[in-house]
């Protein structure tokens, strides 16, 4: 019994010990692993954005391994490198002393309501990616340590106030009075520093407030700073009900194109969780890409998790220029119900990008069905107005990640999107899209990452075959769907204009940006433009002339530099031979098959 006993106060002594070591190795070693779940994530992000604004405090192990930079101090520094870290434009490891060496221009926005930051700070601050929109603000239910699973109480009731709406009427003067209640409600929290404001579970209808300062667009609720709304999941639902000429959007903030392109102000730290947008009840005379869940021009530090945005008349959500901003979990369905296929926006997740070079963005694991013109797409805004008042050559890091998209006209891509990068997303199998990835109107450097279009082609289904890979290979990184018909065109032979198209896209898109609304003028414009810079091409070869398979191999020779290779046949085929793409010289023409098996040969993996 005496041995028993000490065994005991043994283990009771040993083991606390042990978890000592234990945290303090997770300390030293997992900086920026806030909850203590051994990997740097969302969580973490949102637990520090928190803390950076004062609606929470970090207190124990979550502070110690807050303080990536150990300074005794869980402040800005170590915001900034978990929110890099996170986007990806750093890497935290080991024990960090100092912030990195390095500068980017600062964009203009308003900082007027965030804390007041250490001068001395990069000024690249305020233009890299705050954390992911993807966990509620203040969840009480979010986990101290390690569990990390989903929160299914986005916000402790202690720190919320609960919007007074009465949910279920239609009733002209109960809609006017939602209206005014939830505006109200949001106002009071911005001039007191900030808030959450909940939502019960319930159906809120809503009638227009009036219309913006321009008078073409009307809205129910302007979003304010430092506001998070959220409601009880999908028993929370907001519906703005009415006609209106232009359209009717459920939350609207453009203070930049109100203010007639002078004030530039951007929408900062406001959150949206847990509740649906219904547009089913809101109809505009005529479609003018209004009438959408959210019209945000020019927000930052803000963030959506687990909204579904429906039956709107416009894009669901229809967002411009954000800095360090997260949509996660979000869903979009039937969005752009007024318009047509021609139409601009009329999306479900809709990002317009162009007025600062340090836009930052995250869309991860969203979904998108049905709506009328894109799935997930992305536009330069100055494609509207030539540039004039959004100029930014280049964007910091626009990212959509492990997302869905089905039964959209085109369920992923661009109309001159610019450093867009599509990854770990899937077009489920029996997709009615006209198209799965689609950049047009001059879009450049956009990249698809590991994408799984889950097509297949009634003209190739014989896996033995020596091209089967290459095709679904070019599905799945953009260059093409085929011909039409459920048929890629096994038998059909290629152009000049396709070959340098989808070499073009497979690279992708390297041009040069071109702020114009004009479409290209042929679908091969940009590529043959970019080749006959990087002297691949010739300006003076018919594009439409049919491609023999010699001269499918001199541009992928002339793309790799023209190398001079001694042999029996020309230079090109001598190099394509000694690299392992062909076996001897070929003749006759060129199928799209050919095209694509030397292209997933020589860039493929």
């Amino acid at each position: 019994m005496k041995r028993l006993f000490v065994l005991i106060l043994a283990v009771l002594f040993i083991i606390p010990v042990t978890l000592a070591i234990a945290e303090t190795t997770l300390e030293s070693t997992k900086l920026g692993d806030v909850n203590g779940d051994f990997s740097i994530d969302e969580y973490d992000y949102i637990l520090v954005k928190r803390h950076h604004f004062e609606t929470r405090t970090l207190v124990g192990n979550e502070y110690l391994r807050a303080d990536v930079n150990r300074d005794q101090a869980v402040d800005t520094y170590d915001y900034i490198l978990i929110r890099r870290h996170y986007f990806e434009t750093f890497k935290i490891e080991g024990d960090i002393q100092t912030l990195p060496e390095e500068s980017v221009s600062s964009a203009p926005e308003i900082e007027s309501s965030l804390p007041e930051e250490d001068s001395s700070l990069p000024e690249e601050d305020s233009s890299l990616p705050e954390e992911d929109s993807s966990l509620p603000e203040e969840d009480s239910s979010l986990p101290e340590e390690s569990d990390t699973s989903s929160p299914s109480e986005p916000v402790d009731p202690n720190e919320q106030i609960t919007v007074q709406l009465t949910a279920g009427s239609q009733s002209t003067t109960i809609m006017a009075a939602n209206t005014a209640a939830l505006q109200k409600a949001v106002d009071e929290a911005s001039a007191n520093g900030g808030g959450t404001l909940y939502i019960p579970a319930g159906t809120y209808y809503f009638s227009s407030q009036g219309s913006n300062k321009r008078g073409n667009e009307e809205f129910v609720c302007m979003p304010k700073d430092n506001v998070t709304i959220i409601g009880a999941g999908k028993e929370t639902v907001l519906q703005p009900v009415g006609r209106s000429s232009g359209g009717l959007d459920m939350f609207y903030f453009n203070e930049y194109a109100d203010s007639g392109f002078t004030n530039p102000q951007y929408l900062v730290n406001a959150d949206f969780y847990d509740f649906i947008i219904d547009g089913a009840l809101a109809n505009a005379d005529r479609y003018t890409s209004a009438g959408k869940g959210f019209m945000i021009n020019l927000y930052k530090d803000c963030d959506w998790r687990n909204v579904i945005v429906k039956n709107t008349d416009g894009t669901g959500f229809g967002m411009d220029c954000p800095i360090n901003c997260t949509i996660i979990d979000c869903k979009a369905y039937n969005c752009g119900k007024l318009a047509t296929t021609a139409s601009v926006g009329a999306s479900g997740f809709g990002i317009g990008t162009g007025y600062s070079e340090n836009e930052t963005l995250i869309i991860k694991n969203c979904y998108a069905e049905g709506n009328k013109k894109f799935g997930v797409f992305f536009e330069h805004q100055g494609r509207f107005c030539g540039g004039k008042y959004y100029t930014a050559k280049s964007m910091e890091s626009l990212v959509v990640d492990g997302c869905t998209a089905k039964n959209n006209y085109i369920d992923f891509g661009g109309e001159l999107a610019v450093d867009v990068t599509f990854k770990n997303c899937t077009v489920p199998y029996g997709s009615t899209s006209y198209n799965k990835i689609s950049f047009t109107h001059h879009s450049i450097r956009c990249n698809v990452e590991n994408m799984n279009v889950e097509c297949r082609f009634d003209d190739v289904t014989d896996a033995s075959a020596d091209y089967y890979d290459a095709v679904y290979w070019a599905v799945n990184v953009g260059l093409t769907t085929g011909i039409g018909n459920n048929l890629f065109g096994v038998d059909d032979g290629s152009t000049h204009g396709q070959m340098i198209t989808f070499l073009y896209r497979a690279l992708g898109y390297p041009g040069e940006l071109k702020l114009t609304n004009k479409g290209e003028s042929a679908f091969y414009e940009n590529a043959l433009a970019w080749a006959v810079k990087n002297n691949v091409a010739e300006s003076s070869t018919d594009m439409t002339e049919a491609l023999t398979k010699e001269e499918l191999i001199e541009y992928i020779w002339k793309f790799e530099g023209s190398p001079e290779i001694s042999g029996s046949y020309s230079q090109s085929i001598n190099w394509a031979i000694s690299e392992g793409l062909i076996d001897e010289a070929p003749s006759g023409n060129a199928s799209r098959t050919d095209v694509v098996k030397i292209l997933y040969d020589y860039l493929g993996e």
